[in-house]
């Protein structure tokens, strides 16, 4: 009740995440999340225990991750900041999960517009679909207002590096 914002929301979710709370507790979070077959809990937690419980973040980073997203989306979803109502909100979080692996996150989904900048790290932007596409067929142009014998060359002579502005 007292979170207000997707900022809020993401710092509980990391939080709980980054916490040293009970082992068993988060990795049954965790768990109950990615629906993780119940014979590979026990020897999943006693790798941890073997390791001394760090944090999940050290110890399993990816996991960390998904559980993070999951928790700022179930805790976004109980402040009402993400509607209940529309159920592809469910299957469009999810796309979060690819943060990790990625430099750019490009969409054009509201939801992501929203929630993905929480989640970025100082090496990752969000790109808006749309400005994506505008700023595509505006380089196109520009290069196919080059004489034809110039593009015969290839698009690492005609362009070997960006068209346009540096913005």
């Amino acid at each position: 009740q007292t979170c207000k914002s997707v900022d809020e929301a993401y710092s509980i979710a990391a939080s709980l995440v980054h916490s040293r709370f009970e082992p068993e507790q988060q990795l049954g979070l965790l768990f109950s999340f990615v629906q993780l077959p119940g014979n590979l809990w026990a020897p999943i937690f006693r790798h941890w225990s073997a390791a001394g419980f760090p944090p999940l973040a050290k110890f399993a980073s990816y996991a960390a991750h998904v559980l993070k997203v999951e928790l700022f989306f179930q805790i976004a979803l109980a402040a009402n900041l993400i509607s209940a109502d529309r159920p592809s909100n469910r299957a469009d979080i999810a796309y979060l999960f690819y943060l990790p692996f990625c430099h750019i996150f490009v969409s054009g989904d509201k939801l992501h517009k929203r929630c993905a900048p929480v989640f970025l790290t100082k090496q990752q932007d969000f790109v808006w679909a749309q400005h994506l596409k505008d700023d595509l067929a505006r380089i196109n142009r520009e290069l196919m207002a080059t004489p034809e014998v110039q593009r015969q060359q290839g698009l690492h002579k005609l362009a070997s590096h960006p068209i346009g502005d540096s913005g």
